[in-house]
């Protein structure tokens, strides 16, 4: 993943140790569409409902072998049922 990918959890652009950083890496994201958003505190924010990265999976669980979380889909033969009948939602490797 490029570095100017990696924003903190709340959308920020985290400050660095030098003042030109943060602004270095918003005009990286702005060079690749991202819109980026300057606050009332000089803070720079990434709107995550347009740019975030919410995967069904992520790679480091498919390279695990785990089967994605079920979307509720009963179609899904994946996910067994618990001692009590019900789903569980853990997930399990590809082959149980």
């Amino acid at each position: 993943m490029p570095w100017q990918r990696v924003i903190n959890a709340k959308g920020q652009i985290s400050p660095r140790s030098y003042p030109a950083g943060a602004t270095s890496q918003a005009a990286a994201l702005r060079a690749e569409g991202v819109t980026v958003n300057g606050g009332a505190m000089g803070e720079l924010t990434v709107d995550f409902t347009l740019f975030g990265w919410f995967p069904s999976q992520l790679p480091s669980e498919e390279a695990a072998g785990l089967v994605p979380f079920d979307d509720g889909d009963e179609s899904d033969e994946e996910e067994e049922d618990d001692e009590n009948g019900e789903r569980d939602g853990r997930r399990k490797r590809r082959g149980d």
